[in-house]
């Protein structure tokens, strides 16, 4: 991925990423990779955000409500689910 590592304020002075609301938390206008999926056994990644989907759509049964929901992310979390590394799985 082609992101920026560091971001720095209007001096100069190095600021965290995360919630800084900068380009550079977004990666907008990054260049798109010449291939940008890689579809994988299990798992597709995207090249361009980092991003990985399970290529099963119902990891859980259904209906489910919120709670078992987040219960299920929890679980794929913690047992790393597709060989994933910890706190990838959002809802």
């Amino acid at each position: 991925m082609y992101w920026p590592k560091k971001l720095f304020d209007q001096a100069g002075k190095e600021i965290p990423c995360h919630g800084s609301g900068q380009d550079g938390e977004y990666h907008l206008g990054v260049p798109w990779p010449e291939f940008r999926f890689d579809v994988l056994a299990e798992t597709v990644l995207d090249r361009l955000t980092g991003l990985a989907w399970s290529r099963n759509a119902s990891p859980n049964t259904f209906p489910v409500t919120w709670y078992e929901a987040l219960k299920c992310v929890e679980d794929m979390n913690r047992d790393r689910y597709l060989g994933c590394k910890t706190g990838v799985f959002q809802i």
